[in-house]
């Protein structure tokens, strides 16, 4: 999935939209931000929230972009992490998957893209601003794919802009940056085999019927089970130990 954030000058990111994030995008994260020359990055594969909270801190009020990963090509390395710095001092990062490039050893398919089609334009001089560039890059990677650039005198430009939204002054690619607090619950007279008798029902919380730990649905992977008679809520560790997994039907928060 990936979250993908343009952060405005003297715009704050709520902890809680970091923390949400990290959750569902957990496969390391990253800042870049300009100088007055340059924009210069933060990142790590095994970065957090905290790790974003504290890179903001040392920014100030400066824009910048940031970036959640969520992995589907290309190993969790530093240098596959986002942001990724471009000729004359211009960094970008990107949400989606981009199909039709061939990738270089470990290169991630962001990587090899920016490398064979907008690194070379970038460093002859092209405007991250200029929107026939930012149409241009949209169209090739597809209206699923978003990305950010960000130059040294902190001007951006964001291809496919209209496939995110703007939140509290901020741009968001997609909204894993939100609390999900819902779980699935079985109508007991559907037929219990049914993946579409489950109905999402929004909660505040869950707790374990067996241990009691709560477990709360921040962003995406997170498994309870429920038992389809009973309606008991057990969490997958409970499930596990128990060996009464096949008596509960497994849903992702």
């Amino acid at each position: 999935m990936c979250l993908l954030i343009f952060k405005p000058e003297n715009i704050v990111i709520p902890y809680a939209y970091l923390q949400a994030a990290d959750i569902a995008n957990p496969h390391g994260c990253g800042i870049a931000y300009p100088d007055g020359k340059i924009t210069r990055t933060l990142k790590g594969a095994k970065w957090g929230a905290d790790d974003i909270a504290r890179a903001l801190e040392s920014i100030g009020n400066a824009p910048a972009i940031i970036h959640f990963r969520y992995a589907t090509h290309g190993s969790l390395t530093d240098a596959n992490t986002h942001p990724f710095l471009l000729p004359r001092g211009v960094a970008a990062a990107h949400n989606g998957i981009i199909n039709g490039v061939t990738c270089r050893d470990d290169e991630s398919d962001t990587r090899a893209y920016l490398r064979q089609h907008v690194a070379p334009s970038v460093g002859k001089g092209q405007n991250i601003t200029d929107s026939l560039f930012l149409a241009t890059v949209g169209a090739q990677v597809g209206a699923g794919n978003k990305l950010v650039f960000l130059d040294g005198k902190g001007r951006h430009g964001i291809a496919n802009e209209s496939s995110g939204h703007w939140h509290g002054g901020s741009w968001y690619s997609n909204a894993t940056y939100q609390e999900r607090n819902f779980a699935w619950q079985y109508d007991a007279e559907d037929d219990p085999d049914a993946v579409e008798n489950w109905h999402e029902r929004e909660i505040a919380e869950l707790a374990c019927s067996h241990c009691g730990e709560h477990v709360t649905a921040m962003g995406y992977g997170k498994s309870v089970f429920i038992c389809p008679d009973t309606a008991e809520i057990v969490c997958g560790d409970c499930a596990r130990v128990d060996y009464r997994a096949p008596k509960y039907k497994s849903r992702y928060l």
